[in-house]
């Protein structure tokens, strides 16, 4: 007897995430929770806080960067970078937004 196929595995990076308000972050929700059921799905934002957070949100895993800022409304995280490198290297696709 064969085993299900595998789902591929996706991770959004984006800046942030909601409940955050803005486009991009509607979007990447909207995507995440639509594709949820059908691949297995990861999201990468920074952190408004100075932790890192990972929750699962509406049946989506989100990881939270911690970030100690803003410059020109971008979050300023140094963990970002470990926290890329460490989701990434499961994922199938990696979607930038």
């Amino acid at each position: 007897m064969r085993s299900p196929p595998r789902k591929i595995t996706v991770l959004q990076i984006s800046k942030l995430y909601s409940p955050v308000i803005g486009g991009v972050e509607q979007v990447v929700q909207t995507l995440a929770e639509g594709l949820r059921d059908i691949v297995t799905m990861r999201v990468l934002v920074c952190n408004t806080k100075s932790r890192t957070e990972r929750t699962v949100v509406n049946g989506v895993e989100v990881t939270r960067a911690a970030s100690v800022g803003r410059a020109y409304s971008m979050p300023l995280s140094s963990s970002f970078f470990a926290e890329f490198r460490r989701a990434s290297v499961p994922a199938d696709i990696l979607q930038f937004h």
